[in-house]
């Protein structure tokens, strides 16, 4: 378990988000954003956001480095920040990408992996993501200029209020094919779709791998290696039909890849 031992809000790039994340040092030095327990936006973004940057490094999405560490009232704090002892705990930490700048249409036809793309569009489609916005996608301004995908707080339809009402009805109204991704994350979508071919092989290759990766057993395994004081926010029915739904979005991940071909042939 990583420890962490020091907070501090300022960062090189924007973090005024709505869970209030930290700034911090790692107790092996590792610099990260932290999320943490009772944050503004609640105890279900820790949830979120592991399974979705475990999914994105199976699937080989970029994303910084990610991990657990633990939050406790021995570790050195600016005056200047407020936590209360309902904060101490397991948190979700990404790793801080120094040399980064915020998502903008000029700068993202000079990347180097645009296959991340495709990916990308198909990775917020598989775990309903309708919060792709320039702040949570990085541009790294070093040698290589690339694309990383952060924050995945709200996901999962509901985002950070989901239940098991949430996937049950999702399931029963078909919602593989609901167009409402394509609307909210329109914005940032439309530079990518400039630049690249969606209906391609690419596209089409990335869906067979989330076919051949996210076995049942997989999604499972991600799901049983949540800490279990995250586990608690949640019923167990909650627990379970998250599962179903994940495997329900993975088996129809086809059918929504024609869905976004077939808007996108609408649209032109």
């Amino acid at each position: 378990m990583r420890i962490f031992k020091y907070v501090n809000r300022k960062t090189s790039y924007k973090m005024f988000t709505a869970t209030s994340p930290f700034f911090c040092v790692l107790s092996n030095g590792d610099y990260a954003i932290l999320k943490y327990p009772n944050n503004p936006e609640g105890n279900l973004i820790l949830i979120n956001e592991f399974i979705s940057y475990k999914l994105a490094e199976i699937l080989g999405l970029d994303t910084p480095g990610y991990g657990i560490c633990e939050f406790t009232p021995e570790c050195s704090i600016p005056s200047n920040i407020n936590v209360s002892d309902s904060n101490y705990g397991l948190c979700f930490y990404s790793k801080f990408i120094n040399k980064a700048v915020p998502f903008s249409p000029s700068k993202i036809s000079s990347v180097v992996n645009k296959e991340q793309f495709n990916k990308l569009i198909i990775f917020d489609h598989l775990i309903y993501n309708k919060d792709r916005h320039e702040g949570n996608i990085l541009i790294t301004i070093s040698k290589d200029i690339k694309m990383l995908a952060i924050d995945h707080s709200h996901v999962f339809k509901n985002q950070s209020i989901w239940d098991k009402n949430t996937f049950i009805q999702g399931m029963k109204n078909s919602d593989y094919l609901d167009t409402d991704i394509l609307e909210y994350n329109d914005y940032t979508y439309k530079s990518l779709f400039e630049i690249i071919n969606f209906n391609n092989e690419n596209t089409h290759r990335f869906t067979r791998l989330i076919k051949l990766k996210l076995t049942e057993s997989i999604i499972n395994d991600i799901i049983s290696s949540l800490p279990s004081s995250w586990i608690k926010y949640v019923d167990e029915l909650d627990i379970k039909y998250l599962i179903k739904y994940l495997i329900y979005r993975v088996e129809h991940i086809d059918e929504t890849v024609s869905m976004i071909i077939e808007e996108r042939k609408r649209l032109r």
